[in-house]
């Protein structure tokens, strides 16, 4: 416990005296940054936030251990703790350093995880039933998005207040600011409209919500790139619709129903393309600082996106 709560202040004075550990060393220039410039006050305050965690957590360390009869005492298990947290500091995993994914990789993560939901519903082809609850594990947690710890999930994103707040209109006409959330709710959970719905029923509603997250996730970024005129948004926003690259291809996500849509209609190159082309041309505005081009860049966005907001027949 002690050991755990002089960590910090460790790894100020080494950071101040060049002398971090070689753990630090080979974090990135800026976490080395940010350690030499800890002041003390902001130590002391987040020792005592985290005094009561490792007590705790010492405790359930000693109480596990010897419930089985393995004899394990208090100074190891403060060790062990103390070990532990320090790990977590340099986020030390038994392959190696993990290193915090960006924003861009995450949201590709994102639409695998979509992917997964609607490979999960096709099992009803096959004659299984309909995957409810793994299902709603995926939107709840995202098995692929979790890649360093939590991160950002589908539900996340569509049970919060942001969908209500940037699309009031749909909101309003919905008569619900989760109206990206509560239809698949219902189906997973069989109540109002979907209380007699056939798995083929669930499968098509599921999918058709899915998409329609994914189609808002997209709009959402470009909106609040326009806003913020901020290229790093932008390619949050592209991460959405192309996923992650299988092979030099899109299979997954928004671009591959982009070219679902092209197929049905006989317009190849008329939907994937040009939407992919716009949201690369909105990062020059945004880079540069030209607001009214961008906003142009992000209204063509939107327009080139619309045939992806509804699942293929």
């Amino acid at each position: 416990m002690i050991c755990a709560a002089a960590a910090p202040v460790l790894l100020r004075v080494h950071a101040r005296d060049g002398l971090l550990p070689l753990l630090a060393q080979r974090r990135p220039k800026h976490v080395r940054e940010q350690l030499a410039t800890m002041s003390a006050g902001r130590i002391a305050k987040a020792a005592l936030w985290m005094l009561p965690s490792c007590i705790l957590e010492t405790a359930v360390l000693q109480v596990t251990a010897q419930a089985p009869g393995t004899e394990l005492s208090l100074s190891t298990a403060i060790a062990v703790t103390a070990f532990t947290i320090l790990f977590q500091v340099f986020r030390m995993t038994p392959g190696g350093y993990c290193h915090p994914p960006k924003n861009r990789e995450i949201y590709e993560k994102i639409s695998t995880d979509y992917q997964e939901i609607a490979k999960l519903t096709n099992v009803i082809r096959d004659g299984q039933p309909f995957l409810a609850v793994k299902i709603w594990l995926l939107c709840e947690a995202g098995s692929h998005v979790r890649l360093c710890g939590p991160s950002r999930t589908l539900r996340a994103f569509t049970a919060g207040p942001t969908v209500g707040t940037y699309f009031p209109d749909s909101a309003k006409i919905f008569g619900s600011a989760t109206f990206l959330d509560y239809p698949i709710e219902n189906v997973i959970l069989g109540r109002r409209e979907a209380e007699n719905y056939t798995d083929a029923q669930k499968r098509q509603a599921v999918n058709k919500g899915m998409l329609r997250i994914l189609y808002h996730c997209l709009k959402f970024y470009m909106i609040i790139g326009q806003d913020r005129i901020s290229s790093r948004l932008i390619d949050e926003a592209r991460a959405v619709y192309v996923c992650e690259v299988v092979d030099r291809a899109y299979p997954n996500s928004l671009a591959a129903v982009a070219q679902a849509r092209e197929g049905n209609f006989g317009r190849q190159g008329t939907v994937d393309i040009p939407l992919r082309e716009a949201m690369y041309q909105a990062r020059q505005p945004a880079d540069n600082g030209n607001a009214a081009a961008l906003k142009t860049a992000t209204n063509e966005v939107s327009s080139a996106s619309t045939p992806c907001s509804t699942w293929p027949p």
